[in-house]
């Protein structure tokens, strides 16, 4: 019997079917199959389509085909969604030992492989080949990898992780529990140039920062700018894919997602709450509305209002009309 909470975390991590109903205090949502499920040992956690016997997953609503992935699945324990059907009689010969029925199976799930599976936090420390400018003011629990340089007047804060080859250029302000990838560059010149009376091109000079507010994470080799004047902005909670680009003086509303290959041009303005596709790309100084999807690949060229799906190229307002496969499109 594994004790109260879990073993060790990562590639060995195990705990029980107990431990995992606790955790999600799931009692009155539990299906048994077997009389011994509550001390069986869970030592991974995969997809349903690759679960055996010791293996926890789930099975949302979104998921192609549940019944048959239902059925097909030799996980010990399964998290549902409550809007899926299935045959108990089946699915007991299947192999599982319990279900536990969830309002959102994968954000149950992702609770779960955070407390019982993830590997632990990376230790607090400096890698000695870390290039640390003696003006940066670097919390005392941070982590910052091999290779990484830290410029004049960086501030890092509590809790921060920041992986090997990151460089972040002078006077950029990073707050609190930020995670920032390999390859990372943050706070290298905008592209801002003027042609002169030769039609030559001269530079504007860069002389703006960075700022990366709390609980951001910034995924491996995406580039953010620093401000041509003023502040490039990142708020609470957003959380930015691989290889995106973010030009000087956008701002990024809270807990909006980025996903990767996203190219924000210069002085572009996302509100709170919304997801950006891969691959979208964005004119400068446009302003996108709180709680909008700008779909995959799409060529955003106008401002979008709150609230709204767009995709396409140019994009354009996307919807269903009266929930049938009719697609409605419009210009914003």
């Amino acid at each position: 019997m594994v004790p109260e909470g879990y073993g060790v975390r990562g590639l060995h991590a195990m705990t029980t079917i107990q431990n995992i109903i606790n955790f999600l205090h799931a009692e009155n949502d539990l299906i048994l199959f077997t009389n011994n499920a509550y001390s069986e040992i869970i030592t991974r956690a995969v997809p349903i389509t690759e679960s055996k016997s010791g293996d926890i997953s789930f099975c949302g609503y979104t998921a192609r085909e549940p019944k048959r992935a239902l059925l097909e699945s030799k996980a010990s324990l399964l998290l549902i969604d409550r809007n899926i059907s299935f045959d108990k009689d089946a699915i007991a010969k299947s192999g599982i030992n319990a279900i536990i029925m969830c309002d959102n199976a994968r954000l149950s799930f992702i609770h779960v492989v955070t407390q019982f599976f993830s590997p632990p936090p990376l230790k607090a420390e400096i890698h000695p080949t870390a290039v640390i400018s003696s003006s940066a003011i670097i919390a005392s629990d941070v982590h910052i990898g091999a290779y990484s340089t830290i410029g004049e007047n960086v501030s890092i804060g509590s809790g921060c992780v920041i992986h090997s080859n990151v460089h972040i250029y002078n006077g950029v302000q990073i707050l609190k529990n930020v995670t920032i990838h390999s390859g990372v560059i943050i706070g290298a010149d905008g592209f801002g140039y003027q042609r002169d009376t030769s039609n030559k091109l001269i530079k504007f000079p860069q002389i703006g920062n960075v700022i990366i507010e709390n609980d951001v994470e910034i995924g491996a080799n995406t580039c953010i700018d620093r401000a041509t004047l003023g502040s490039t902005h990142v708020c609470e909670g957003v959380k930015i894919d691989n290889f995106v680009h973010i030009a000087h003086n956008v701002y990024i509303g809270k807990h909006t997602a980025v996903t990767a290959h996203v190219m924000f041009a210069g002085g572009v303005k996302i509100g709170e709450y919304s997801w950006i596709a891969p691959s979208s790309s964005f004119r400068d100084r446009l302003t996108v509305g709180n709680k909008v999807t700008i779909g995959i690949g799409s060529v955003v060229v106008k401002n979008v209002p709150h609230n709204i799906t767009v995709l396409g190229v140019p994009a354009r307002e996307y919807s269903k009309k009266n929930n049938e496969k009719q697609l409605q499109y419009k210009d914003i």
